[in-house]
């Protein structure tokens, strides 16, 4: 473009893209697979997305600090997307905010650093430095496992379950479990779509699936009391 006397903020360098494995690659097609569902699901449904935050756009990242064996230790605390949308449930004037954080999860870590990135994630939402950094009190930690096949897919995610109820357990935080959930994510636009619409998530803790927004009638059932993965405003 730049011979054509066009200002571009960037182009693509085939060789480039010779330096990342396959997976890596896989791993940036989910999450950008993961916008464009979610921009789909909320033209269709009574929801609105009213900000995302993938991974490649975060200049200055979260950051937790820590004392580890006797010194102060920071370490960056990235989601993969970060996104925030909105429900207005029917006949009502209560607002629902669902804050989703996303993981994609390519098999890459043993147990000892899967288990410490859980651990990080816990620290970063308790401590407030998330609260702080994202403007938002809720959370949803939403792991999609990816692989070759679906046996493998599955398999990766009842191991994340187990692992990250270990830690739940551990930390004496078992009430913690409904803010994860997990579930899988192929290369299907139209299979991927049911991530938004239907019961296709396991929590740490249970094997029945259940649905990434909870049903609307729930709110109600609560007397107006907020869940830990949502916040709820009141129109004017």
């Amino acid at each position: 473009m730049e011979d054509h006397g066009l200002e571009v903020s960037g182009w693509y360098r085939p060789e480039r893209a010779s330096h990342y494995s396959f997976s890596i690659l896989k791993h940036h097609l989910a999450v950008t697979q993961v916008i464009v569902i979610l921009n789909l699901f909320v033209r269709n449904y009574p929801f609105q997305l009213i900000e995302t935050r993938p991974w490649f756009t975060v200049a200055d990242p979260p950051r937790l600090t820590q004392w580890i064996e006797g010194q102060e230790t920071t370490i960056s605390v990235i989601p993969d997307l970060w996104a925030y949308v909105e429900r207005t449930p029917e006949n009502s004037s209560n607002i629902q905010g669902f804050a989703l954080w996303f993981e994609i999860d390519r098999g890459t870590e043993a147990k000892a650093k899967f288990q410490q990135f859980i651990i990080n994630r816990i620290n970063f939402v308790r401590y407030k430095g998330y609260e702080t950094f994202f403007n938002a009190s809720s959370v949803i930690f939403v792991f999609l496992a990816v692989g070759a096949t679906m046996e493998y897919r599955l398999a990766r995610l009842h191991t994340m379950r187990q692992w990250t109820m270990e830690v739940l357990t551990n930390e004496h935080i078992p009430d913690w479990a409904p803010l994860f959930k997990f579930s899988t994510i192929d290369e299907s636009l139209y299979d991927s779509m049911l991530l938004m619409t239907d019961p296709v998530f396991y929590l740490p803790d249970s094997d029945t699936l259940v649905p990434l927004f909870p049903p609307p009638q729930n709110e109600e059932d609560t007397h107006g009391q907020t869940t830990p993965a949502q916040e709820t405003h009141t129109n004017p």
